[in-house]
């Protein structure tokens, strides 16, 4: 995977691509990315953490537990792209697995004050995605969720949480 991380011939896209294809198609796994990935730089993480992210759409299950507790770890990271595919990856997973950890929760609302847009939009999409499990559609974390989206300006991020609260409001009808 190194050397896919490395190369000078592939751009972030088609490196993204390839470790895809490579955990798709059985030819690596995921604990196995991940335990190279824990030595990586930021820019060679956020390309690992996006292609897990697009798994986690489809393939959860390649993902799995072990893939959330990888990203809960990165959401708080100091680079842009690497929390926002950590958060989404949580999102992704979150309907999959009882317990998201409460760290990955915690470390979520902190993003919600993040000054760049991206950062919160993720953190939106991984709160917006927990608030409709079981566990936590009828917890505090909904009303924290709505005061969130209160004070929240930008439309797009709004909008994520807005589409979740509406589903919870739907239900208690």
């Amino acid at each position: 995977m190194k050397d896919i991380l490395n190369s000078k011939e592939l751009n972030a896209s088609k490196k993204q691509r390839t470790i895809e294809e490579l955990i798709v198609c059985g030819k690596e796994n995921t604990d196995s990315i991940i335990s190279v990935a824990e030595e990586l730089n930021d820019k060679h993480l956020a390309i690992v953490l996006s292609a897990l992210e697009s798994i986690s759409r489809s393939h959860p299950d390649m993902v799995g537990q072990k893939g959330l507790d990888f990203a809960t770890k990165h959401i708080d990271s100091t680079n842009n792209s690497v929390k926002r595919e950590a958060s989404r990856i949580v999102g992704n997973l979150c309907g999959f697995y009882s317990s998201i950890p409460d760290s990955a929760i915690r470390k979520l609302l902190d993003n919600t004050d993040d000054e760049s847009t991206v950062v919160r939009w993720s953190s939106a999409y991984a709160l917006s995605r927990i608030i409709l499990t079981k566990k936590y559609i009828s917890s505090d974390l909904v009303n924290r969720v709505e005061n969130i989206c209160e004070k929240e300006e930008d439309n797009g991020v709004k909008n994520q949480y807005l589409k979740s609260l509406k589903k919870i409001a739907k239900k208690k009808v």
